[in-house]
């Protein structure tokens, strides 16, 4: 029962661990969905994708994979311009708070726990000097 009981409280990070996996599959499906497109849609026109590199035109499929790239960039650009940060709410501190803590060499670490910046005190010790 106790292995039970730890089981529950280790955090579940299966997810994340395998989503780069995931996503990499993802890719190669379409990679491979693209070229077997190309190749069809070409046949007729000079056949970019051959067996025979020679005669095939692979650079105008790495230049068709450029200009997807390139419109994948520009969605990029737009939806960063359009993009609007969330405020950060910090429960029971207000603005100065936050300020005055680090004046003072206190600050707070992610855990919530008290921690002071011992490093920063020091360079501004040994610029006195």
């Amino acid at each position: 029962m106790a292995e039970d009981e730890t089981q529950k409280k280790k955090p579940k990070q299966g997810g994340l661990r395998t989503m780069p996996f995931i996503l990499g599959s993802i890719g190669n499906y379409l990679g491979t969905a693209l070229a077997t497109v190309v190749s069809d849609y070409t046949k007729r026109r000079g056949d970019w994708l051959q067996d025979n590199i020679n005669r095939g035109r692979l650079d105008s499929y790495y230049w068709l994979v450029t200009v997807m790239q390139v419109m994948n960039l520009g969605y990029y650009f737009v939806c960063a311009k359009y993009y609007t940060f969330k405020p950060l709410e910090v429960e029971g501190r207000e603005e100065g708070d936050l300020e005055l803590d680090a004046v003072e060499g206190k600050g707070s670490n992610i855990d919530g726990e008290e921690e002071a910046t011992e490093s920063c005190l020091v360079s501004a010790q040994d610029t006195r000097k």
